[in-house]
């Protein structure tokens, strides 16, 4: 008798000790998630930080239209203009680290980096000269993807 009892003891707590552990799994599981999630957006929010930096290039980029020479604006510009490309560049890492959605990329930065593919004398001089391209291979890998996406085809990207 005293047997029987302690069996549907051990059996009960054995039963509540895995209600607990799958209910204290499935709190930690979505913990865990909402965690990455804000990472996921606190990164966003920084990379849009290092891109407003960029934003007056973007604007005469704009203004200046398609063959548009950034290099007439001096040297230092160029520069400027290359560690902006280098910034979005890096977009194309994230994604393929999964840090962030390409669908999020080709929302809130195809229109900055169809502004740069659309402009001939940075196609010509960085993206599509091959002795400089092989400086470019993030950013082309990058154009590549986008042209598949409709913000990015939408815009006229190249």
């Amino acid at each position: 008798m005293w047997d029987k009892t302690a069996d549907w003891v051990t059996a009960g707590s054995t039963v509540a000790l895995v209600i607990v552990g799958v209910v204290s799994f499935w709190f930690v599981n979505k913990q865990l998630r909402i965690s990455a999630s804000v990472a996921r957006y606190d990164l966003l929010l920084r990379l849009f930080e290092f891109v407003k930096v960029y934003n007056h290039i973007h604007v005469d980029l704009c203004a200046g239209g398609e063959s548009w020479d950034p290099e007439t604006r001096g040297e230092d510009y160029w520069h400027e203009l290359q560690r902006y490309m280098g910034l979005l560049e890096t977009l194309y890492g994230l994604v393929q680290d999964k840090l962030i959605d390409f669908d999020k990329v080709d929302t809130h930065y195809s229109h900055r980096i169809a502004r740069i593919t659309k402009n001939d004398p940075i196609r010509e001089k960085l993206l599509d000269n091959r002795l400089e391209a092989v400086r470019w291979v993030e950013f082309n890998h990058l154009r590549e993807r986008l042209k598949a996406k409709p913000v990015y085809v939408r815009l006229g990207g190249r």
